[in-house]
């Protein structure tokens, strides 16, 4: 009697199958990653939503807002400095004025802002969206940042 095995043929046929499987799962469990970090994108906005309305309490319902600095000389409130981080782009003083400065920063999380005087720049989560891919190329002629 000759021992029992598996034919060439039918390997084939399993493995064609499970491959047909995988091709059908991927596309949904990219769209399942996809839905998560959307979902954590929406929980960081609901969160700075929560900050602004904690400030406002605070500050008679003003928006917050922070001065920089204008490039003809002065001063007058920026609409990027109202949170976050420094940045990389020189208007406006977004590349100077770091997270201790910025109104609402305080008002996220349960953590110390730390001082702009500390080296380093001070990573904040709740302003980094997880979809965001970032950009290869800003668009502004920024000697070491355009690429």
């Amino acid at each position: 009697m000759r021992p029992r095995a598996f034919t060439l043929i039918e390997l084939l046929v399993v493995i064609a199958i499970i491959a047909l499987l995988i091709g059908l799962l991927l596309p949904a469990l990219a769209h399942a990653r996809l839905a998560g970090k959307a979902t954590a994108c929406l929980g960081r906005l609901e969160q700075i939503g929560h900050a602004i309305a904690l400030y406002q309490q605070d500050f008679d319902n003003v928006m917050p807002q922070a001065k920089g600095p204008l490039p003809m000389g002065g001063q007058a409130v920026i609409g990027a400095l109202f949170g976050g981080k420094k940045g990389v782009l020189p208007f406006y003083g977004i590349d100077t004025i770091g997270a201790e400065k910025r109104p609402l920063n305080k008002y996220l999380g349960d953590r110390i802002v730390p001082p702009d005087a500390d080296p380093g720049v001070c990573e904040m989560p709740e302003w980094k969206s997880p979809v965001d891919k970032g950009s290869e190329n800003t668009g502004v002629p920024i000697p070491g940042l355009d690429r």
